[in-house]
């Protein structure tokens, strides 16, 4: 069998939107699914044609209709790199059978191992289970039902909802004490732990929307709705209180255990016991008003810091600047 280019899959993410439901290889392996087959369709690349043998080429159009109707023989479907093409059917898998596998069954099995080989995306289909598994170089994602995924996908939501909640008060919070100069290490990994949270729940409904299609729809405008804004006050804060550029990758790269705890996320950040006084610069402040940003940059690299931008002899600040400013504490101080 002939090779072809390699790959394009970089992330398994990539194939849930090519079998989400409304797709047509969604559609297919439905249909396969719902006619109590079985299958194995391996996602072709350089080393695919290393481990097959028999078949026949068909190199043909995709369609789920075809695809259907190849799977009742009993070898492997190979599609082309971009999904487009059914370029042959009814062939024999043969990976190493050195390489270790988890799975029990005979297709699961070959399936598991031609993605370690490999590193090509396969799909395999239990005729006996009906459920649907990707392999992908070594991960393994089985699909779930479209309810059992919306009925976790909302649930999922109800806990972003507190925690948006949560997230909100205790930005109001930070304003206040921002402005009155009373902020502790403490108020701001406390913001920061609530916005990481937020942040990898909503990865979590992310992949949910994914794996349901068109069926995602209202979820995914319910989450964009929970986590607005919230990256954009989570870099403003790590701009106004840290000095290194890579203090958002340090804390996304952090297990939850050191998240949840305010004294190792100080450590990690501020190098501060969380009861020390810290003062931020101002970014997030002057971001409230309608002040340009460049005359925001030009503010801040004179004045150092918020006590100073709030002082009413600022000699950098404009009869305008001014009074953007004075409008900004004025709504903080309502809002408590």
């Amino acid at each position: 069998m002939k090779k072809n280019s390699p790959v394009d899959n970089s992330d398994i993410t990539e194939a849930l939107n090519n079998i989400a439901p409304g797709t047509p290889l969604r559609r297919a392996i439905d249909y396969i699914v719902n006619s109590e087959l079985g299958g194995l369709i391996v996602v072709m690349n350089d080393k695919v044609g290393e481990i097959t043998e028999g078949g026949f080429k068909v190199n043909i159009r995709f369609t789920p209709q075809r695809l259907f109707e190849l799977s009742k023989m009993d070898g492997a479907i190979i599609l082309s790199k971009d999904m487009k093409k059914i370029l042959y059917a009814n062939v024999l898998l043969i990976p190493d059978p050195k390489i270790h596998s988890n799975e029990t069954g005979t297709r699961h099995k070959a399936g598991e191992r031609v993605a370690k080989q490999t590193g090509a995306l396969v799909i395999a289909i239990s005729e006996r289970k009906k459920m649907i598994t990707l392999y992908y170089k070594n991960r393994r994602y089985p699909l779930r039902r479209t309810e059992e995924i919306m009925t976790r996908a909302t649930e999922t939501l109800q806990i972003l909802d507190k925690e948006r909640e949560n997230f909100d008060s205790l930005i109001a919070r930070l304003n206040f004490l921002e402005i009155n100069g009373l902020t502790a290490v403490s108020d701001i990994t406390s913001v920061l732990q609530r916005a990481e949270i937020i942040t990898r729940i909503s990865s979590q409904v992310q992949r949910d929307i994914i794996e349901l299609g068109i069926e995602g729809a209202i979820i995914s405008l319910r989450l964009r709705e929970l986590t607005k804004g919230v990256e954009k006050e989570k870099q403003l804060i790590l701009k106004d209180y840290t000095k290194s550029a890579k203090s958002g990758s340090a804390i996304s790269n952090s297990p939850l255990d050191e998240i949840l705890s305010n004294e190792k996320l100080a450590r990690l950040l501020f190098d501060k016991p969380i009861d020390d006084g810290i003062t931020p610069k101002g970014y997030r402040f002057l971001s409230k008003t309608k002040i340009p940003q460049s005359k925001i940059t030009y503010i801040i690299r004179h004045c150092k810091n918020i006590h100073s931008i709030l002082d009413e002899n600022n000699k950098y600040a404009n009869p305008y600047i001014k009074k953007e400013i004075d409008k900004v504490k004025e709504q903080i101080i309502l809002k408590q």
